[in-house]
């Protein structure tokens, strides 16, 4: 569903509602009317590092690498940066700084999916910044001491309620095979380092109430399940020319993760 932010930048809030569904880890996220997703924009130079990789990405440049088009397809559409504007308020429009504050404006990649299930799973085994603060690089450390190949591997089992549903080997089929495609852009690319970044994985879990795994209808492309890379608020250029190996590292043992999922069951 192609959308754009009009003219003015801005959205009246009498259009958005909050978000029931998180799907990452910085501020409300509000949906307006028209389906789309505002994703807070934080503050400098995060905001404007994620909205400038989106940019990049989508810009209409025929002399963009190739592997920008797979890129693409695994990046929620990006419409601009726009203001929630109140209508019916004193003159700062509710912001204590006077200033409205400002979002990203986003596909909503749940779109159309009656019970989403969402799991996002952080890639890299340096998932802070160059310029992070050292509590923030303490902070992730211990986050990341808690976690393993087990313990992700369980995750993914609960999150697809492997015991108990038939088409449990489906997805995780359709998720490696899509992680491969991803892999292609990250065994080329030299341009940037990406830090913090997620692979968001979801599916509808209405659709598996009302099929079995005998269901003739059913097929992998008819299966309601994404999958995205989100979050990259801490996007750098590549000073040294050369591979991403932190996000290649944590991307290829997550293939690594679905391949040995998909060769027990």
């Amino acid at each position: 569903m192609d959308m754009e932010v009009d003219r003015s930048g801005s959205c009246a809030e009498e259009d958005l509602q909050f978000f029931d569904v998180q799907v990452s880890g910085h501020g409300t996220e509000e949906k307006h009317k028209h389906g789309y997703i505002l994703k807070p924009f934080q503050k400098p130079p995060l905001g404007n590092r994620e909205k400038d990789f989106y940019k990049q990405v989508f810009e209409k440049n025929p002399r963009k690498e190739e592997y920008y088009n797979i890129l693409e397809n695994f990046l929620p559409k990006f419409y601009g940066v726009a203001q929630i504007i109140k209508r019916n308020s004193s003159s700062n429009n509710g912001n204590e700084n006077g200033v409205a504050p400002k979002y990203l404006v986003m596909e909503n990649i749940l779109q159309g999916f009656n019970k989403p299930c969402a799991i996002d799973l952080k890639i890299g085994s340096q998932t802070w910044s160059p310029d992070a603060t050292e509590a923030k690089i303490q902070q992730e450390r211990n986050f990341g001491k808690s976690l393993d190949i087990t313990t992700i591997n369980g995750a993914v089992k609960e999150f697809f309620n492997a015991e108990n549903s038939p088409l449990y080997r489906n997805l995780v089929k359709i998720v490696y095979d899509k992680l491969l495609e991803i892999e292609k852009v990250f065994d080329v690319q030299k341009e940037f380092k990406i830090y913090g970044s997620s692979v968001l994985i979801a599916y509808d879990a209405e659709y598996f109430l009302r099929h079995s795994e005998n269901d003739s209808a059913i097929s992998r492309s008819s299966i309601p399940l994404r999958v995205y890379l989100i979050d990259f608020a801490h996007v750098h250029p590549s000073e040294d020319g050369k591979l991403d190996e932190n996000y290649l590292f944590g991307l290829k043992n997550l293939i690594r993760i679905f391949k040995e999922i998909l060769d027990e069951s």
